[in-house]
């Protein structure tokens, strides 16, 4: 299903959507998508967040960890969220985890 060493602790799931932190590691249907830093804290943060409805400055502040939010703040969080949704795509096309509530942010389900 995925790496061995993520079946302890600090595993974060949705359906076939797996988050292992202890070694900043996603897998999606066993196939490990992608590792970078920001788009892992994004992620992270929407899977502790299920179901919840979080802005682009609370993903931002939370998973950058600056408080000062740069003018593009919107523009950032909406490439990354694209690339993580493209990550996921590739090893598991039509699936859908992150959902874009208009005019609000995002959330995941």
């Amino acid at each position: 299903e995925s790496c061995a060493k993520c079946k302890s602790a600090g595993v974060l799931r949705l359906r076939n959507l797996l988050l292992c932190e202890s070694y900043r590691k996603v897998f999606v249907n066993g196939q490990e998508v992608f590792s970078s830093y920001h788009q892992f804290a994004i992620l992270k943060l929407l899977l502790s967040n299920a179901g919840r409805v979080l802005t682009p400055e609370e993903i931002y502040t939370q998973a950058y960890k600056e408080y000062v939010l740069p003018e593009n703040v919107l523009n950032i969080i909406r490439s990354q969220v694209k690339r993580i949704r493209k990550a996921i795509a590739k090893v598991s096309p039509g699936d859908e985890y992150i959902v874009t509530v208009r005019k609000f942010g995002y959330k995941i389900e």
